[in-house]
């Protein structure tokens, strides 16, 4: 009778007291009989129905027997003044209980009203709170695509750095042969030289004893040589022919001649 909802009764699909439950409308009208039902009081409530043929007011319930409605056409002239302020006083009822109707409903539409725009601050501060957090989260987002650029380019640097050392370690082997070839040849060298060493040491010990022979002979043959030429410088004396000599050595006296001197 107010917001214009149009549903099944209570017995069939229930739509209209489902509407009732949801927006709390008490009065629903009956389309069939033009009947007012209050859903609080469980019960028709309303004396008052419009004539399918002029729209007027006319009295509820209908004449059992015909099925059709009191009107004021078909009362007598005595009772017009009656059914008149009867009627009135129906409408007065019917347009107190449209105001309180409507009172009722305004009331429910600002408590939505009123819960609409709370939920809409509440959605408001929500709506905030997720623009922080997304503000948030692209920063964050611009610290990680940072960082993440920075390990990409400490990872291209490392690979560099990995691809050197690899080149560097390849020629620290080539290097490391090469010197292992060059011990290898040094100590065989070396060897060599050892043997030769040792060869020349036997040799130039054969030479000393050599030597120390050569100067016992050549300090023998220097003896016999002085004793020679005393020898030569003696033989024209006439008080020694025939005599035998005999060389007495002052200074020159540490061993005596192997050979005999005469």
């Amino acid at each position: 009778m107010i917001c214009g909802h149009i549903g099944c009764g209570r017995y069939n699909g229930a739509h209209a007291f489902d509407h009732h439950l949801s927006t709390n409308h008490l009065y629903a009208l009956e389309l069939e009989t033009q009947r007012v039902w209050d859903y609080a009081g469980d019960g028709y409530v309303h004396r008052l129905i419009q004539t399918k043929s002029d729209g007027k007011l006319v009295e509820f319930p209908p004449i059992a027997s015909t099925g059709t409605y009191y009107h004021p056409a078909d009362r007598n002239a005595g009772d017009d003044d009656l059914s008149r302020g009867k009627l009135d006083a129906m409408g007065m009822e019917y347009t107190y209980l449209l105001t309180t109707q409507l009172d009722s409903q305004r009331v429910y539409y600002e408590e939505m009203i009123t819960a609409a725009a709370d939920k809409a601050t509440k959605a408001s501060k929500t709506v905030d709170q997720a623009n922080s957090q997304i503000c948030l989260l692209e920063s964050r987002l611009e610290e990680y695509t940072q960082h993440v650029r920075k390990l990409t380019h400490d990872r291209d640097n490392l690979a560099e750095s990995l691809a050197e050392s690899v080149k560097a370690k390849e020629r620290a082997d080539t290097k490391f042969v090469k010197l292992g070839e060059t011990v290898r040849t040094l100590q065989k060298e070396l060897k060599e030289e050892k043997l030769l060493t040792e060869g020349l040491m036997v040799k130039v010990t054969t030479l000393s004893e050599a030597k120390k022979s050569l100067e016992v002979e050549k300090k023998e043959l220097q003896e016999q040589n002085q004793d020679l030429m005393f020898m030569l410088e003696n033989m024209g004396r006439e008080d020694i022919k025939g005599g035998d000599l005999g060389i007495a050595r002052q200074q020159q006296s540490k061993k005596p001649s192997r050979r005999g001197r005469k």
